[in-house]
């Protein structure tokens, strides 16, 4: 298409050599007329084509121009392993103001890295590296009006070890600073005291210097709660076993826990808040009257010095599971009979310690039954002192309860229901089984309907005497007042009876024992179920006042030493003789006697005044009377406050007769059978002596 000013051009050119032609042949004849009509057409023409040339002054406005959209990511930064870095995207814009959509992400980070960006669509989102090296990030911006990207790197170097001792009086926090689970990210070089809440996140690995410790106080507070990938560690600066302290819990607050954390190298030496010399690696200290509480899951404590976990005194598990024992070079764990019910069967106790197994001793007392479970790892509960069952105990089948040598297992007041079953006995044993090392059994002495042994073994036992038994032993003992059933039971090697049980005096125990259960390698036999012993009317023996019989003191035939003339085998009363001495009547069988006696005055300021009679001769008895026939009498009386008055001689031998009566005797306690010698003065006053 052509232009104007071309169309113009045209135009005028082609007027031009038509109408001149035209004006030079016309002669001036007709020139007049003809000049106006020319010069009007040729006006015409000018004013057509001066229009025709005439610029164009219309203004066309210039377009706009487009929206830009700028990102920026803002500057590289460096950071510790651990440590926040955040991130700045403000200076990001919009040429028209308009709001902007924020989207990091990173487009490289180390390998193994798990580092996340939080609030990653907000101008200033953060994240924390976890490995060193470099993290690249990439903002990108949008709206409407387009979309920019940028970046930044972000160089993490590794954490700083932080260093903690002393007192922690405020709450406080500690955080995983060196994601490196083999570095660790504090050093404890002087003992921490734990007066607050101290929460330990997890993959911390706390190191320990020699012998420095963990003590939570009773208004501190112990928050470990690891995770199965990220486990919290306390370990020692040297991985020796017995190298630091340990962690001690006097706090009862159920708060405190210990989840999925490791505790090793620990039990360097014992706290003097426990009430033994116990090392450990961790220990609940308290007393009877005084407890700490912790609650312990999946976690793992080897390597100590001692136990790897010791609980003392009224402390408590508040929970306890999936937990593990290993390499420690004492025992793996110690509980205190009441708490053995809070173990759960998952819990290995077998992992090379000192002494596998669970250790217990004390007094089990509830207010409801409770029970104790087999360890399915094939660990035993290993007695390291007396038991006392005062509530009721339900032992699990397959459950196996080592005692040391001599200990008892006394049901008193509770009840005792261990029922197996014939490929899973429950087994009371020795820790030791030699006959040296044999326990002291199981003794019955409450008559609860729930006392029974069924599918159990009851071996190595009977290496303590009975109680007011008449010096029997036994793998089982049922007491006047005690009631048991036993079936179906392994009962041997033992170096008493299988089963005592004096069912004439009181006690009670299935009629078929002997034939229900299997009796073999018992030093007296299978069972021995009467007392079998008539009364008697025989006054040999040796007779002693109730002083002495509560003592079990013998009497002692050097009381006075009639060839030296010496007292009490020279000591200076008759109460510190060595060995100690019972003070009363021994009777030969063919009535040669020893009679020693001993009574002390009231305390005169100066001391105690005293007499003593050591008398010999012979005796005899007729109907209720005995007659005795002095033929040697040596007094002493002793006064402290006035010497003048002490007085030691011989006295003039003399007979007498007084009359006696003996009587069987039980002790309402505990059912103990012994017999009573009354003897009668002629003023009508008494005196006794009794013997077992």
């Amino acid at each position: 298409m052509k232009t104007s000013k071309q169309l113009s051009d045209h135009t005028f050119f082609n007027i031009s050599s038509i109408f001149l032609p035209k004006l030079i042949t016309h002669s001036f004849g007709k020139a007049n007329a003809f000049c106006q009509s020319y010069v009007f057409l040729l006006a015409i023409g000018l004013l057509i084509l001066t229009a025709a040339c005439k610029k164009d002054d219309t203004v066309v406005p210039k377009p706009e121009p487009q929206p830009k959209v700028t990102a920026d990511a803002g500057t590289n930064q460096s950071a510790k392993v651990g440590v926040i870095v955040s991130l700045d995207g403000s200076k990001s814009k919009d040429s028209k103001g308009t709001v902007l959509n924020y989207n990091w992400v990173f487009t490289k980070k180390p390998s193994n890295s798990t580092a996340t960006i939080t609030n990653a669509t907000t101008v200033n989102p953060a994240f924390a590296g976890d490995l060193a090296g470099e993290y690249e990030v990439e903002l990108t911006v949008s709206n409407a009006n387009g979309q920019a990207k940028d970046k930044a790197l972000v160089t993490i170097t590794p954490a700083d070890l932080v260093t903690l001792g002393g007192e922690i009086s405020t709450d406080r926090v500690l955080e995983n600073i060196n994601p490196d689970p083999t570095k660790p990210d504090y050093l404890v070089t002087a003992s921490l005291i734990v007066k607050a809440k101290l929460t330990i996140k997890p993959g911390v690995v706390i190191e320990f210097e020699a012998d420095k410790g963990m003590h939570i106080y009773p208004q501190g507070t112990l928050i470990t709660k690891g995770t199965q990938q990220e486990r919290i560690v306390f370990t020692g600066k040297s991985k020796t076993a017995g190298f630091w302290k340990g962690i001690l819990v006097q706090s009862n607050t159920l708060e405190n826990e210990l989840e999925f954390a490791t505790v090793e190298f620990g039990g360097s030496s014992s706290y003097a808040e426990l009430l033994a010399d116990v090392k450990t690696n961790v220990a609940l200290a308290g007393s009877a009257t005084t407890a700490s509480s912790l609650k312990i899951a999946n976690s793992l404590f080897a390597f100590s010095g001692g136990y790897g976990l010791y609980v003392q005194g009224a402390s408590e598990l508040a929970a306890f599971s999936a937990n593990g024992f290993s390499k420690n070079t004492g025992g793996a764990i110690y509980l205190p009979s009441n708490q053995v019910h809070k173990l759960d069967a998952a819990s290995t106790f077998s992992g090379n310690n000192g002494m596998n197994g669970v250790e217990t001793s004390g007094t089990l007392n509830h207010t409801g039954e409770v029970t104790w479970p087999d360890l399915m790892d094939g660990s035993s509960y290993y007695i390291s002192s007396d038991i006392t069952v005062q509530s009721g105990l339900k032992i699990a089948a397959g459950a196996t309860l080592e005692f040391r040598e001599g200990l008892v297992m006394r049901v008193d007041g509770g009840y005792l229901n261990a029922i197996g079953t014939p490929t899973n006995k429950i087994t009371f044993t020795a820790r030791t089984k030699t006959a040296n090392q044999n326990w002291g059994g199981l003794l019955f002495n409450t008559a609860h309907e729930s006392n029974k042994l069924q599918y159990t073994e009851v071996s190595y036992a009977g290496n303590k005497q009975i109680p007011n038994f008449g010096n029997e032993t036994a793998n089982i003992t049922i007491t006047n007042t005690g009631k048991v059933s036993v079936i179906q039971s392994d009962i041997h090697y033992g170096l008493g009876w299988g089963v005592v049980a004096f069912t004439d005096l009181g006690a009670k125990i299935n009629s078929d024992v002997t034939t229900a259960n299997t009796f073999f390698n018992l030093t007296k036999g299978p069972a021995k179920l009467t007392f079998q012993e008539a009364p008697t009317t025989t006054i040999a023996g040796e007779w002693v006042n109730q002083w002495s019989f509560d003592r079990g003191y013998a009497i002692d035939d050097k009381f006075y030493n009639r060839q030296t003339n010496q007292w009490f085998r020279g000591a200076t009363t008759p109460w510190t003789m060595n060995p100690n001495a019972g003070f009363g009547l021994k009777i030969s069988e063919n009535g040669s006697y020893i009679w020693t006696i001993a009574e002390h005055g009231p305390w005169a300021g100066c001391g105690n005044p005293y007499s003593a009679e050591y008398i010999t001769g012979n005796v005899s008895a007729s109907g209720n009377n005995l007659t005795f026939q002095e033929n040697y009498w040596r007094s002493k009386f002793y006064n402290p406050c006035d010497q003048s008055q002490s007085v030691d001689t011989d006295v003039q031998p003399s007979g007498m007769t007084l009359r006696y009566e003996i009587n069987r005797m039980y002790n309402t306690l505990t059912g103990e059978g012994y017999w009573e010698l009354k003897i009668t003065n002629p003023d009508n006053s008494s005196f006794k002596y009794y013997k077992r």
